[in-house]
Order: structure tokens, then sequence, then C-alpha cells
């Protein structure tokens, strides 16, 4: 090789393209337009080298906070967020109390919303961006951290950029479990541009060959080179530090080169003096960037005879910027060929020795691979992991299972440690991680434990029927652990079909010898079920048996998730604000302790619970934290009712665009789930055409759902059988009886809703506003009647009650009465009241269509002023409110409720920055100048 070969630097070309879009995105983020950008390829395509090229220095003073992922930090939480966290000067607000925070581990929506405050506060200075290097292999924790700060990203000047290493083929691989964990990073970010990177052309190999010190090349002489690459720069760059310029340009004799990647690499590392390659020996085998300290002892060779040889043979580099000058392999797929190249036995010394050198829980990965077959090694590990489970942290309990199934002389000790690790990830909710396993438990011979594990993971994705037959076969077996855990599971997957009396037949035999850990949730499962067989009040019973107190502040913690059972059972029930209570108590819970698993469930429950009391701000704010949730967490099942609980809300306001958007989303997220999850879109097209006045559309949607079903579908009557009623009814006697069918319908409808209002007082007047319709269809009118005064003069309960439907007591009642010419003046005061709870609520179609009434029956159009009649109708909230966004009548709200710009953040799950965005815009739209007069003017609006 020819001196100048050895001298070449590290270099970069091509990438226009790229280089566009990242630097587009850098210049929109810097105006406060965030962006996320994910750079995927193969290994050694250029990922890191694009985007510090495009990141580098600039007029923006673009902050970079760059993180780098390495598989052996997986299993501890926040490791990534903490090193973005690093990069941020020290005096930015929030930064020392999140960086506490991480070391007590709390929830990633906790985690992610300080995360996404203190960047936001960091980029008041300059804009801010964070890379994510090689982020399919980020801890989970970070990831979840991550996809709330992408999804929340508004008006913040952060740019976030992902690089993930693919299939060479650039193959589409969204569908792989693993690319199922990362992707959810970005997943749900209104801004998002994926790039996906290949070889360079022959222009652009060109380019790189003169970057880095190189001769110009003929197009023949480039051919050559790229043919022999592919324009894959890392294979490039090392071609080029084993051949001189008078190679390159001699087109007469093939390259003086190795055929492959790989085999350059070798070649390299073969023609290093040993000191430099017993270093870079050393640093493979640490396989993380290191002190030179502890890396020059491990290699035993002097620095100075070390260092430089081997920093110029582009195989290993240092740190910029680290004070500590940390060093490592340049690039991970030169790190494996290096490793491979070891012999096993110099491998397994210089891991020994690193174990002795690292000390601490990073001595294990070492003592592993120094290893063989080793069973007492394995038995210290599988203690050890059972240490870390004890103490929380199910992740790394799990690795050290799965190293001691590598290490296990005999298949069943291996598949024991295995299946335990499994069970570790899936009782700790940890499905993402669970999901890889899946090829490794199909190799496992058959077993109850395996049948168990193979039936939940097919479960969770959806095909229920091979669920319920392994888990089944798996309960049925002679291994009594491994039954009670299949018969829980086998009733959670009962539940996601839906079907109630299995999943009780399935919890019977074993809920009373179940450990101690697995009771409460059995039980919650076991009230679900109720509910799924025999109602809301019978899921109610089951759950006394744990007896909760009342009050939600009570609850001892460790019985904090059975608040999510209870919570949804009362909405179900129509125990409205004892429903509200328990789920709002459970969601501030889980904000400040990790160890209470968060779910969408307590999220979209608590958004009917306030669709039906009224407060329709509050349960949009509920269906977006459901939703957000559901996609940071993989919580599938969630995503279809969040959109119902945000269609039905939009579509009440009269915002059909909004409503409609959600109606699909709605659809397209109920399957796998199909049992469980197709009343949510019947239920949300049932309100979009109860807004448009539509009953027959109405009646349409849902006929198909049957009043007597149990399941999900009996789950939710307290919604869609009111919905039903006033599909199959009319608020005037109907011209023609009603046909035998629909009345036998009715009355079976009618008398299950009753059912209801009898366990819920809440629901009362409800109950009089159904029966009046039923009286009316059957042209009972005096039943009508004495059903609406009833109605009318039912106290409010200590739980609330529906006011929507208290508006529709008198809009009906009104319109009955104008029936008789006597009651004209009744009816005019039953409309007026009917528009003014309408209006108070926020439903536009509705509070229109009364003051069209009101102005049809007085021949004017006027409504502000008084008519003859003495009579006026007055406008609300809904007409002035209509030019806000959702997010700003959000914000609007919470600041009406006194709430700081910081708390408002942390209820939407945004930035403070972003509140201060959207509050401007409120001042703007409605003439205010500041907070008071924003409280007096929704005072005055009603």
């Amino acid at each position: 090789m020819e001196s100048g070969g050895g001298e070449w630097q590290q270099a970069f070309a091509g990438r226009a393209d790229e280089l566009r879009v990242l630097a587009h995105c850098r210049a929109t983020a810097a105006a406060a337009e965030p962006w996320v950008v994910v750079v995927e390829g193969p290994a050694g395509i250029g990922k890191t080298a694009l985007v510090r090229q495009a990141l580098g220095t600039g007029a923006d003073g673009l902050q970079v906070c760059w993180a780098s992922c390495d598989r052996g930090e997986r299993d501890f939480g926040y490791g990534v967020v903490g090193q973005l966290l690093r990069h941020l000067p020290r005096e930015t607000p929030g930064l020392p109390e999140l960086v506490r925070g991480l070391a007590g581990a709390g929830s990633p929506l906790a985690v992610g919303h300080d995360l996404l405050e203190v960047v936001t506060a960091a980029a008041e200075t300059a804009p801010v961006a964070l890379v994510v290097d090689d982020v399919p292999l980020a801890d989970d924790q970070s990831l979840d951290a991550l996809a709330f700060v992408g999804r929340q990203l508004l008006a913040e000047r952060v740019l976030m950029v992902l690089t993930a290493r693919m299939p060479y083929s650039g193959s589409e691989v969204s569908g792989t479990d693993e690319a199922e964990e990362w992707s959810r990073t970005w997943r749900g970010t209104e801004r998002v541009r994926r790039l996906r990177l290949g070889g360079l052309d022959l222009k652009e190999v060109g380019d790189l060959v003169r970057s880095a010190g190189g001769p110009a090349l003929s197009r023949a002489e480039l051919s050559r080179l790229w043919e022999q690459t592919g324009g894959h720069p890392l294979y490039t760059q090392t071609l080029m530090r084993q051949v001189g310029a008078r190679d390159l340009t001699d087109t007469a004799r093939s390259l003086p080169v190795p055929a492959s990647l790989e085999a350059s690499i070798r070649q390299v590392l073969a023609e290093l003096p040993g000191p430099a390659r017993d270093l870079v020996w050393a640093l493979a085998v640490l396989d993380t960037k290191t002190p030179p300290a502890l890396a020059y002892r491990l290699a035993d060779v002097d620095p100075a005879a070390a260092l430089g040889p081997a920093l110029a043979s582009g195989l290993i580099s240092r740190e910029p910027h680290d004070p500590e000058a940390r060093m490592g392999i340049h690039h991970q797929l030169q790190r494996e060929v290096i490793y491979r190249a070891l012999s096993p036995t110099n491998r397994r010394d210089l891991h020994r020795r690193a174990a002795d050198l690292v000390g601490g829980d990073a001595a294990w990965a070492h003592r592993v691979a120094a290893a063989g077959p080793d069973a007492a090694l394995a038995d210290q590990l599988a203690a050890e992991a059972d240490r870390h489970a004890t103490a929380g942290r199910p992740a790394r309990a799990a690795t050290l299972r799965l190293w001691a199934a590598d290490l296990s002389p005999t298949r069943e000790q291996r598949e024991q440690h295995l299946l335990t690790a499994a069970t570790l990830l899936v009782v700790h909710e940890r499905h993402g991680r669970f999901r890889t396993l899946h090829g490794a438990l199909e190799a496992c011979s058959p077993t109850p434990r395996r049948d168990a594990l193979l039936g939940f993971l097919a479960g969770l994705r959806g095909d229920t029927a091979t669920g319920v037959k392994l888990l089944a076969r798996a309960a049925a077996g002679t291994d009594t652990e491994t039954g009670m855990l299949a018969a829980s599971w086998l009733a959670a997957v009962h539940i996601l079909r839906g079907d109630g009396p299995q999943a009780l037949a399935a919890l019977r035999p074993v809920i009373d010898r179940l450990p101690p850990g697995h009771t409460g949730m059995a039980l919650g499962m076991q009230s679900f079920a109720a509910l799924f067989t025999d109602g809301p009040a019978a899921g109610l019973t089951v759950l006394s048996n744990a007896g909760l107190p009342d009050d939600a502040a009570r609850v001892p913690h460790h019985d904090s998730f059975l608040l999510m059972f209870r919570g949804t059972l009362s909405v179900q029930a129509g125990l409205l604000r004892s429903s509200a209570a328990d789920l709002t108590a459970l969601i501030s819970r889980q904000e400040t302790h990790p160890q209470l698993s968060l779910s969408p469930t307590e999220r979209y429950a608590l958004g009917f619970a306030h669709y039906l009391d009224g407060s329709w701000e509050d349960a949009l704010i509920a269906a977006d934290q459901a939703l957000a949730v559901s996609q940071i967490s993989d919580h599938r099942h969630g995503v279809a009712p969040s959109h119902a609980v945000a269609a039905m809300v939009h579509a009440q306001r009269g915002q059909e665009d909004e409503a409609r958007s959600h109606l699909d989303a709605c659809r397209r997220h109920v399957p796998p789930f199909t049992e469980l999850g197709a009343v949510y879109p019947a239920m949300a097209e049932a309100v979009l055409a109860q807004a448009r006045g539509d009953r027959q559309a109405m009646a349409r949607v849902l006929k198909p759902l049957d009043p007597t079903a149990g399941g999900n579908t009996g789950a939710w009557r307290v919604i869609w059988l009111p919905l039903l009623i006033q599909a199959l009814t009319s608020s005037t006697p109907p011209a023609a009886p009603l046909h035998p069918d629909d009345l036998e319908r009715l009355q079976t409808t009618l008398a299950l809703f009753d059912g209801l209002a009898a366990q819920a007082p809440s629901l009362t007047p409800t109950a009089h506003w159904l029966r009046a319709r039923v009286a009316t269809a059957r042209a009972d009118t005096p039943t009508a009647l004495a059903h609406y005064q009833d109605g009318h003069t039912a106290p409010r309960e200590p739980d609330g009650d529906v006011p929507f439907h208290r508006a529709f007591l008198h809009y009906d009642h009104a319109r009955l009465l104008l029936a008789d010419p006597n009651a004209r003046a009744a009816a005019v005061d039953h409309l007026q009241e009917a528009h003014r709870r309408f209006t108070a609520l926020g439903a536009a179609p509705y509070a229109q269509r009364a003051a069209g009434f009101l102005a049809d029956l007085t021949g004017t159009a006027d409504t502000g002023g008084g008519t003859p009649d003495g009579w006026t109708v007055r406008t609300g909230a809904s007409d002035r409110l209509t030019g806000l966004t959702g997010r700003e009548q959000a914000v609007a709200h919470l600041v009406v409720q006194a709430l700081t710009n910081q708390e408002i953040a942390r209820q939407l799950l945004i930035s403070s920055k972003t509140v201060e965005y959207h509050l401007g815009h409120v001042y703007s739209k409605l003439g205010v100048t500041g907070r008071r007069e924003l409280r007096r003017e929704f005072q005055e609006l009603g």
C-alpha cells in the first residue's frame, strides 16, 4: 500500500437530495415548525455521516443533542433520554429536576412531557435537534418518551432525527416486530419525513474519492470502483485505505483488494502493527465507547505505539467534544467483522479480562461471552435475574434469563430459562419485546408453558381462536403454576373476544388459588367477564369483593390498577361522577408511579364519562390522551374507542369534517379485535346521524346491534340504547301505528335501559325522556306528557346526570305540546329552555334547530331580541367559539378553569410553549387581552 493511502481522512460526498430535505426540515424547525426525520438504510451506508453533515455548524446556532443506542444498554430505562440531556446547557429550566426524575424512573408520559418542556425551554435561545442513532436499539422507556415528544410537537423549535439500520435492499420492514417497536417514535407525528439511503452513484463516488484526498477519476475508473463497492460509502473508504492513487487509475488490471467489504476490513486489520491491532480487538470486545485507560489496560499496549495507527486505519474513532476522549470501533459493521476475526481463544480471554476490569452489572455480558456451556454460571445468572425482577427491573431480568438459556448445557435447562424470561415479559407487560421471542418459543419442546405463552402471543396479535386453543390446552395441563397463569391469560383473550361467559369459566377454577401478585388482576378480569355476561352492575358486584374504599383517594396504592376496572364499570352503569373520580385518580397516580402500567382504557372510559356528563372539552382531552397512550405503548385495542369519543363530541358540536375523520379512523382500527371494537364505530356513526337529525340513518346504523347481546356491545348500552330508542321513535305521534316487531324491540330496549336506571338514579331524567318517546310512539300522549313532567322535576343526583338528554326532554316535550293549540306558550318555554341547554353544551346543530323552530313559530328570524310573545332566543358559546380550533378550545377551556400554562400543558400533553401559541390565537380571535377577560367572556357566553 502506498504511503498516501493510510493518510486519507474520513470523508463525505453526495446525498444532495437528502441534504436538501434535512436542510428544509432544519430551517422550518428553527422557525417553530418542528419535524421528525427518519433516516433508514443498511449498515455502513452513511446514515450517521449524513446526519452529522446536515446538522453541522450553521447560522441558526442549532443545539445538537446526540444519543447513540447500544444493544447492551437496552435494559436500562431512559438511558437514551439521559444521553440527550447531557448535551443541553446546565442552566436549562427544568433540566436538573428531569435528570433526577430519570433516576426514579418516572412514567413515560411524565418523562416525555418533562423532556418536551426542557427541550422547548432550551430552544428559546437556539433551535434544538434531538438525534437518536440506531433507534431500534433504544431502551423501551426512552422509546415511549420519544414517541410522546414526537407526537406532541407542534410549534416548538425542535428537529428530531432518528437513524435505523435496515436491510441493504431497502425493503419495507414495518411489518416486523422490531420495526413495529421503534416505529412508534414517529407513527403519531404530524410532520415526518422518511429517507431511505442506498449506494452512491458514479458521480457521488468520484466526489467521495476526491473529498478523501484521492485523484479525480475517469468514468471508466469510477465504474470499476463502483462495480467493486456498489457505491457503499464504508466499503469505498475502506478500499481507499488499502490502495494508492496509482491502483485506482490503473484500469488495465483489477483492483488489488479483496472482493467484499468484510474481506477488506479483515485486510486492514491484518496490516496494522501488533499493538494497534490489539487495541482494535480490545475495543471490539468492549463494544462501547470506552475511556482510553480501560482500553489500553485490556489490550495491554503502549498508547504511543497503538493509538496512531489504529486511528489512521479508520477502524476506531474518538467521540468528538468528549472530555474523556472515549474511543470505540468506528462503525458497528466494522466491529462485527473484527469480532468475528478474533480466534475463539483470544475472544474468550479478552472477555474474561474485561469482566474483571469493568466490574458491576456490565461484567455479566463479558462473563457470558467468555463462557461455553456452563450450568453453574447459568444458575448465577438466574439468581441475578430474580434479584432484578424483585427490584422491579423486568427487562434486565429477562436479558439475564436469556443469557442463562444460551449457557445451559441441556435443552431442558435452556428452554426453562427461555420460558421464564418470556413469562417475565408478559407479566410485566413488555409485549413488544415478548413478540420478538416468537421464533424461539415455537422451537421449544411442547409443554404447557410453551402453549400458554404462544397462546397469549396469538391473542395479542388478534388471532384469538388460536390463542384460546393453546391457552385452554395449557390450562388443562398438569403444571399447576402454568395452569393458573394460562387460565388468567385465557380469560384475557376471551375478554378481547367479548366472550364473558367463557372468561368466567376460565377464571372460576383458579381465582382462589392464584399467587398474591395475580389475584387483583384476575378479579378485575372477572369483573369485566361479569360485565360482558350480565351487565355493569354484575361487574361492580364482583369488584366489591376487593373491598376498595368508595373514595378513590383512599384506595391503597397496590390496588390502584383496580380503579380502571371500577371506573370503567361505573361509566357503563351510568355512575358518571364516581367513574370520573376513580379514573382521574388512577391517571394522576400513573404520572408519579411508573410501576403502574399505562393503558388507554382508563382514558377513553373517562372520555365516555365526560361525553355523557356534558363536559365535552374534557372528553376530547381524555380521548387525545388515550390515543397518545395507545400509540406509544402499542395498546392497539384503545385506538378505536378513543376515536369514537372524539367523533361523538365533534358531531354533537356540528363539526362534521372532524367527526368523520375520527369515525374513519375508528373504523380502521377495529381489527384485529373485531368482537371487542365493533360497537364503537356504530355508536359514533349513530351520533353523527343524530346531529344531522337523520333518524333513518341512526336506525340503519344501529340495526345490527342486539339490545339483549352481551359482550362489549352490551357493556356500552348506556350510550347506544337511548340512540336506538330515539331512532325508532318520533317526538310527535306517528301517522300510522308502529309495526309490532318495532314495538317489541322498543319495549325490550326500554326495559333494558330502565334496568340501568334502577341502579343509577343519575339516569332517571334520561329514562323519563325515553319512556315519553315510547309512549308517544304508541299514541299515548297523556303518559308521554306525564313522563316529560317527571323528567323535568327529577332532582339532580350526586352522581350527576346527562345534560344532553335533559335538553332533549324540553325539546321533545315542546314538540308534543304544539299539537295542542292551547299549549303554545308552554311549548315556547320548553323550546327556549332546550335552546339554552343545547347552547350551554355547545351542541350547535341542536341549538340551531331549536332557534329555527322558534323563529318559525313567530315568523321572525330574530335570535337576540324580544318578540311579541315576550320570549327570547339567546346565542351562546357555540356561536362565539366556532372560529377556534379544537386545541384552542381546549386551552381556553382550561384557562377558564384557572389552570396555569404549565398545568394546561401537562393536562393536554403538550409543551408550555404550545399553550402560549394557542392562547395567543384565542386572544386574537375572541378580541380579549388576557386571562381575566377570557374568563369573563366565557361567563357571558354561558
